[in-house]
């Protein structure tokens, strides 16, 4: 037998459909801007995800390797030592064997270097930092595996697998040799970049050993090479060791550990320091939208569903002479915007996701353009169930919030105000003219007959061409082709 508690409720559900297939124009236009919501927090989470995502994969890139410590000159003894530690993982190790002579114009400051690594570093530190990847590593000594920017200076405009190449090299020991090799494999890396010196850790056994050798030389192209090769050609000098730290000990700590555990100071730790400055930075623009389409959505929000209770004001009096008690009028209201925000969420994220693949990867390149990334930086869309998980909390709370004042306004009503209820309006000081009453004045009376609402429709028009001029003038970018002229 149903209790009296569950009739009621029953009734209300029932009460609050017949209102919603009623008022359906109302509803509509709830549901539409609910769905407005909820496309621009798509928007606006999916471009700061992706922002953070893609910058982290540009350091990554520009980085040129995830492991995070590496020590030259490593000897079998050191490496055992390092791979007990428990913060230790994924350790392998790369080798500079020789500098291929294939371009005089950056031979002066700039080298081709020829790097070998074992299988750890170069599936697990290597492969993340690279793009484009075609072919597989090289096996023999007379195979390959080229970068696009080496292939170019080579003047190989069309790459094939399974092509021979001559290269002419130097060993660490001096020793010139001229070879044919075949392409196995090419790829894109990002260690070169105008204006930067390339210190990248597709190369850091190189560029370690020209430190080491007081050399300014830095290594700007890589080929890599096969085991074997190493083996013939290499020598212990260009060896270098590398592994990942875990991240939760800082650079002094992880130094220390190295220092305790092989007795050495060359270990070289990197990405330990957080930069949690930069990181708000990056994220400041799509929060600010964020915060703006909040109080925007709330003001639409709130003004349809105010307008809405204000109309159905008879209908909440005579609930409450036929005995419905405050918190059961509050939950009408309630129960009518969880249906709108039901219908109206999963829309907004369903069109908002089509406008982020559309829009987005034009908006990252508007606002990160001249970063000094260059093109170790996308703009590609990373869609991520955190996108859909903060809109749908966020659009929720602010249909939410948006409810809160109309509910108690349908509540708080007497039975007798109810219904003989007429709202509100300031009072409008009387105006008298010869020529007859002009339309813009009658006009202009009219639209702030009621004050708060004009404030509310005013202030909601307003943070929504905010919303607009902000994101506009952020994604305007800058146009690096125009110079300057003196006049």
């Amino acid at each position: 037998m149903q209790t009296k508690k569950q009739v009621q409720q029953k009734a209300i559900e029932r009460l609050v459909w017949r209102n919603i297939s009623k008022n359906r124009t109302r509803n509509l236009v709830l549901v539409l801007a609910v769905m407005l919501v909820a496309v621009l927090m798509t928007v606006m989470f999916g471009a700061g995800i992706s922002v953070a995502e893609n910058m982290q994969q540009a350091d990554l890139r520009m980085k040129g390797s995830t492991a995070n410590a590496f020590l030259v000159s490593a000897t079998s003894e050191d490496m055992e030592k390092i791979a007990d530690l428990e913060e230790v993982s994924e350790m392998g190790w790369q080798q500079f064997v020789a500098v291929a002579d294939i371009d005089e114009e950056i031979a002066n400051k700039h080298q081709v270097v020829m790097t070998a690594y074992d299988q750890t570093e170069w599936e697990k530190h290597i492969l993340p930092t690279v793009s484009n990847v075609t072919g597989s590593y090289p096996q023999d000594e007379n195979e390959v595996m080229l970068s696009e920017w080496t292939l170019d200076k080579l003047g190989i405009d069309q790459a094939e697998i399974g092509m021979t190449i001559p290269i002419r090299f130097t060993t660490l020991a001096g020793e010139t040799t001229e070879q044919d090799f075949i392409l196995t494999g090419y790829y894109k890396d990002y260690i070169y970049t105008p204006g930067s010196t390339p210190n990248s850790g597709n190369t850091m056994s190189a560029n370690q050993f020209y430190f080491n050798q007081g050399s300014s030389q830095r290594a700007a192209g890589n080929i890599v090479v096969s085991g074997e090769f190493a083996e013939t050609y290499g020598s212990s000098e260009g060896f270098m060791a590398s592994w990942l730290i875990d991240n939760r000990l800082d650079a002094n700590e992880a130094l220390e550990l190295m220092y305790q555990t092989i007795g050495k100071h060359g270990v070289t730790v990197i990405g330990l320091t957080k930069d949690l400055a930069r990181s708000l930075s990056v994220a400041m623009l799509p929060i600010a939208c964020i915060i703006l389409i909040m109080i925007s959505g709330y003001l639409l929000i709130y003004n349809v569903v105010n307008i809405s209770v204000l109309q159905e004001m008879h209908m909440y009096g005579q609930l409450k002479t036929l005995g419905a008690t405050t918190k059961q009028l509050r939950g009408i209201v309630r129960k009518q915007a969880n249906l709108v925000a039901l219908i109206g969420i999963p829309l907004g994220m369903a069109v908002g996701t089509v406008f982020a693949v559309i829009v987005i990867p034009g908006f990252l390149q508007g606002i990160m353009e001249g970063n000094g990334y260059g093109d170790a930086l996308g703009f590609e869309v990373k869609i991520s169930p955190l996108i859909y998980i903060f809109t749908a909390v966020f659009a929720y709370f602010t249909v939410s919030v948006s409810c809160r004042k109309p509910s108690r306004m349908a509540a708080k009503v007497s039975p007798v105000e109810a219904l003989k209820f007429v709202e509100g309006t300031d009072k409008v000081k009387e105006h008298h003219s010869s020529g007859g009453g002009k339309l813009y004045r009658m006009a202009y009376r009219n639209v702030f007959r009621s004050k708060k609402r004009a404030m509310v429709t005013l202030a909601s028009l307003f943070f929504g061409l905010l919303i607009y001029l902000v994101v506009s003038t952020c994604t305007y970018g800058v146009d690096y082709s125009e110079k300057y002229r003196r006049e």
